[in-house]
């Protein structure tokens, strides 16, 4: 601490010594307090013609004199960091996530205490205010320092969510409906449940001729889930329309109804080469069909391939426990 220009009560009516008080003084430590003792050095000048300080001295009541100061605590702003997540997952702090912006002469901070509503996996998605308090541990000495507290921000994402739409089928003829439940969501978090998608598809009346068409889902509602928490990708799924079989004599059939089985194929005199197409590793059955979009079924297992080819028409189909292989063979 400076000292300077400090007066010495009735130091004038010393004869023969002049007493000085500038430079620095000192506390006896550096933490801050008030009323703290200054200790410094008094300068003593001899009058011309005086060479006995201390015989001088001796002719008053000499009281060293006493300096009080103050050390005021240092101003400290501690700033909770910037965090982020994704809705669904939880956070926790370990107490280190933070920023302290006038530490003196190389003094840390163990830990301050951080909270935050957001830390939760049930949290939505949004953002939060991280509080830090109590600062402790590390080398500082807390009363040496007037702390502020900054809050920090926590951001909770959007989770990916993505919503695929079930494969479907019916055979001609048929009419399909959807009651929204049909579709796949990957990754709901909390367990929280989805109650319906809405699903648009143009296959479904029963005019709709064979072949795929596409689902298409939208617009999830309902259940437990809060849309808000997620960032929701939509994917197509497929309505397969199946040809109906129809038998010689004129009926039609389905194919899961269908039990119309021949160990004999048709005559070779009528048909021109075709080929199923191979699914579950089975081996392809080559057929030889008339003009035709034809079903063929591999029963494998050993057992001759059955069939029943129906000129003009289709192929019977074995019932669904017996069915393997079922491909749709297109001109």
């Amino acid at each position: 601490v400076a000292i300077s220009d400090l007066k010495f009560a009735d130091a004038d009516d010393v004869k023969g010594v002049t007493f000085a008080s500038t430079g620095n003084g000192h506390y006896a430590d550096a933490n801050a307090s008030e009323d703290k003792t200054v200790t410094f050095n008094i300068k003593y000048e001899l009058a011309d013609g005086e060479t006995d300080l201390h015989t001088i001295l001796q002719r008053y009541d000499f009281v060293e004199p006493e300096l009080k100061g103050t050390i005021n605590k240092k101003a400290l702003t501690i700033t909770a960091d910037a965090a982020s997540k994704t809705y669904g997952d939880t956070l926790t702090f370990d107490g280190t996530e933070f920023t302290a912006d006038d530490l003196q002469n190389n003094e840390t901070i163990g830990s301050v205490t951080l909270t935050s509503t957001g830390t939760a996996a049930t949290a939505d998605a949004g953002d939060y205010k991280i509080t830090a308090a109590a600062a402790t541990n590390g080398t500082f000495d807390a009363g040496n320092y007037s702390f502020t507290y900054a809050d920090g921000k926590l951001s909770v994402a959007k989770r990916d969510l993505t919503i695929t739409a079930d494969a479907a089928s019916k055979t001609y003829g048929d009419t399909q409906t959807f009651d929204g439940t049909e579709f796949k969501a990957d990754d709901l978090q909390n367990n929280e449940t989805i109650g319906s998608v809405t699903m648009t598809r143009t296959g479904t009346a029963a005019s709709a001729n064979a072949g795929d068409y596409k689902i298409t889902a939208a617009a999830a509602t309902n259940g437990t889930f809060d849309v808000n928490n997620y960032t929701i990708t939509y994917r197509d799924g497929t309505l397969t329309v199946v040809k109906q079989i129809v038998t010689s004599s004129g009926t039609v059939e389905k194919p899961e109804n269908n039990s119309s089985v021949s160990t004999t194929p048709h005559s070779a005199t009528h048909i021109r080469p075709e080929t199923c197409v191979e699914t579950f590793g089975l081996a392809p059955l080559l057929l030889n069909l008339p003009d035709l979009t034809e079903y063929c079924v591999d029963t494998s297992g050993g057992r001759p391939t059955q069939f029943t080819l129906v000129e003009n028409s289709g192929i019977a189909l074995p019932p669904a426990s017996a069915l393997l292989t079922l491909a749709v063979l297109r001109q």
